[in-house]
């Protein structure tokens, strides 16, 4: 999938493993910090000789999130949302994001009203999870905002 302006992924997916190195290669990526992904991380980061430096914004950055096993992928994805809107919003990056790939979780209810918080109310479906964008492709709303 390839889309105009900046869009993020998110992985809950505690299997997704070295998937990880084909979205790196088209955004930034935070990932569910669990033991497939953090190895894959790793392998990840030494492929592309990541250094902890990296504008965290950028396509090909990879940041990993803990998480609580006792959880579930829709919970991880609620918990990290507005640390991903704040750290890739207009006010950190230009342009803001306008769009998140989100793997592992379902458009659930829950999850759809926390994203329409942000303006991310275009929803479209893949086999391993959705895309969120705004409707005009706009920058999304930030935890930022006042």
């Amino acid at each position: 999938m390839k889309y105009a302006g900046h869009v993020v992924a998110i992985v809950v997916d505690p299997w997704f493993g070295d998937r990880v190195a084909d979205l790196l290669e088209r955004m930034p990526v935070w990932m569910a910090d669990t033991e497939v992904n953090q190895a894959a991380a790793g392998r990840a980061r030494t492929a592309r000789v990541q250094s902890q430096t990296v504008n965290h914004t950028a396509i090909g950055a990879l940041t990993t999130f803990t998480i609580d096993t006792d959880s579930t992928p829709e919970s991880w994805c609620l918990g990290i949302l507005d640390i991903v809107a704040g750290h890739h919003d207009r006010y950190s990056h230009s342009p803001g994001y306008s769009g998140l790939e989100i793997y592992g979780a379902e458009p659930s209810p829950t999850l759809l009203a926390a994203l329409a918080e942000y303006r991310l109310t275009n929803i479209a479906t893949f086999p391993s999870g959705f895309r969120a964008s705004t409707s005009d492709g706009q920058p999304a709303g930030s935890p930022n905002d006042s």
